[in-house]
């Protein structure tokens, strides 16, 4: 999209959403929260943070169910306070509860990349224990703590999985 936004569907998700449009155009859009009508409780759960409101339709008709993986790509500059490896993407539901999901920061493209399984309201926050460290297998105390939070704030890499860097695999 014009703004930097971006969504990306895997083989099975492209397939099912085929399936599910039956021949008709199928409509994707992205909006921001300021947009759309959310709920109290999701207001106060967003507070001042950016959101955005994705869906999918065919014929008219809202397209939830995915049938496999979504890839989506924000614009998001970094605050002066705020460092790569804190920011994290919550979908928030109807009650304003929120599900983390696998999330990355790309400092070149100044852009956050979550993964999915439906579209809805998502939301960029920060999260200061995460930007502190968020691999339960890297240490102070190991020689190389410094040099692989470095590694992940710069973008050059991330862990293995949100909470894991596997510091001892192969590369």
């Amino acid at each position: 999209l014009s703004d930097g936004a971006s969504i990306e569907f895997d083989a099975a998700a492209l397939k099912e959403k085929a399936s599910q449009a039956n021949g008709a155009d199928i409509t994707i859009s992205i909006e921001s929260h300021e947009n759309v009508k959310l709920t109290n409780v999701q207001k106060k759960a967003l507070g001042d943070r950016p959101a955005f409101d994705i869906n999918v339709t065919s014929g008219g008709k809202h397209i939830s169910d995915m049938g496999g993986k979504i890839t989506v790509h924000a614009p998001y500059v970094l605050k002066s306070d705020e460092k790569a490896r804190g920011i994290v993407v919550y979908y928030v539901d109807d009650n304003g509860n929120k599900e983390r999901c696998e999330t990355s920061y790309d400092p070149i493209k100044k852009r956050v990349n979550w993964k999915t399984d439906h579209l809805s309201l998502y939301m960029i926050d920060y999260d200061e224990t995460l930007a502190n460290n968020p691999f339960t297998d890297v240490t102070m105390d190991n020689y190389y703590f410094d040099a692989v939070l470095w590694a992940v704030d710069e973008g050059i890499t991330n862990g293995t999985s949100d909470s894991t860097f596997s510091p001892d695999a192969s590369c």
